[in-house]
């Protein structure tokens, strides 16, 4: 199952809720976990793991001879891994179509559970299962949110949720237990 998740703007938290999901699966299941840094712009994923200038996502559509596997880095323990965005990555490097759905299937032929991090609906979204946006609490319009989903339609019905990350606990926590 691949899993595009995307926000609306940069710093809503899509990276780290990508890498906290796919940790929790991998550490929770036996399922096989990638994440796949899609973000051509910022390539969170591929900074954090020191995988910034490694091959992957967009040498992987641009030569067809690399194979899957010299570009996946194991990230956790056994089960969890890393496709970063590659080398020379920039925005646009995902609309060859048919190079990027090779690599998905590639890579869903491979692993249980695919997680991909996407600044916008980029050719990937296509490919996926289910879509997952983050809007960050008290920051992202309601009216951002709707024509964020709606140009998303173009890829399918396959938004599965929305995640509200950075959200704020203006009553104390021990109060909301007693609420």
């Amino acid at each position: 199952m691949t899993i595009y998740i995307t926000s609306a703007h940069r710093g809503e938290g899509k990276t780290f809720c990508v890498n906290r999901l796919g940790r929790i699966c991998s550490a929770l299941s036996s399922l096989k976990v990638l994440l796949i840094d899609a973000d051509m712009d910022h390539g969170g994923l591929s900074k954090k793991f020191t995988a910034d200038e490694a091959p992957g996502l967009v040498d992987l559509v641009d030569d067809e001879s690399l194979a899957f596997q010299q570009v996946v880095r194991e990230i956790g323990p056994g089960n969890l891994c890393l496709l970063p965005r590659g080398t020379n990555a920039r925005p646009g490097d995902l609309y060859r179509f048919e190079a990027v759905e090779r690599v998905i299937n590639e890579a869903a032929s491979q692993f249980d559970l695919i997680f991909v991090d996407g600044a916008d609906a980029n050719s990937i979204a296509r490919f996926a299962d289910h879509l997952i946006w983050v809007v960050e609490s008290e920051k992202t319009r309601r009216e951002v949110v709707v024509a964020g989903l709606a140009k998303m339609d173009g890829v399918g019905d396959k938004t599965l949720g929305v995640i509200l990350n950075k959200r704020k606990f203006y009553i104390p926590h021990w109060l909301y237990s007693r609420l």
